[in-house]
């Protein structure tokens, strides 16, 4: 609740010509020190414009797969048993239709290769986007944030097996020290 005592403006004293300028202004700087994220600062994680979408690759070649998904900013890591020039991927992670990051990872499964490689996902808790990010990559795993600051929450809990190519989400969090 903000009270204001006597208000000045040439528009008369309603709430939202006086109070509410004083209002936007507080929370603006508020809410961030808290560490909760801005409606523009939660949409950017999923579906920003430095996000691309996961184009369905299916029943294409698996080299004509790698193309489309090199050209349109991923990393690839493919599973054939036989000539990717003429076996069609039967399956990729992440799924079709997914938001991800420039350079994140594409598992591909060609036809009658083993489906299931899995990982031990890691324990993110405490690390920046930064070295989140890059400790995933080194597994061939994929990273959703949301929020600012260090890792407080993770959807796969440390150790939880995995397939390659997996989105991990994580929640971060400004912790005291790290707001100005």
């Amino acid at each position: 609740m903000l009270t204001l005592y006597k208000p000045q403006g040439k528009n008369g004293h309603q709430g939202g010509q006086v109070a509410g300028p004083v209002v936007s202004q507080m929370l603006s700087d508020i809410l961030p020190y808290l560490g909760v994220p801005s409606n523009e600062d939660a949409s950017n994680n999923t579906k920003s414009s430095n996000n691309i979408i996961v184009p369905n690759v299916k029943n294409k070649t698996v080299s004509e797969a790698e193309k489309i998904l090199k050209a349109a900013g991923f990393t690839t890591k493919s599973y054939v048993n036989g000539d990717s020039n003429t076996l069609l991927v039967q399956d990729q992670t992440p799924k079709p239709g997914s938001y991800l990051s420039k350079n994140s990872i594409i598992i591909l499964y060609g036809q009658g290769s083993s489906i299931s490689t899995s990982v031990a996902v890691p324990d993110l808790r405490g690390m920046n986007a930064s070295e989140a990010r890059s400790t995933l990559k080194a597994k061939n795993l994929n990273i959703n944030i949301e929020g600012t600051g260090n890792v407080i929450t993770q959807d796969y809990s440390k150790d939880q097996q995995v397939q390659e190519g997996t989105i991990i989400h994580v929640t971060m969090k400004k912790t005291l020290t790290d707001a100005h």
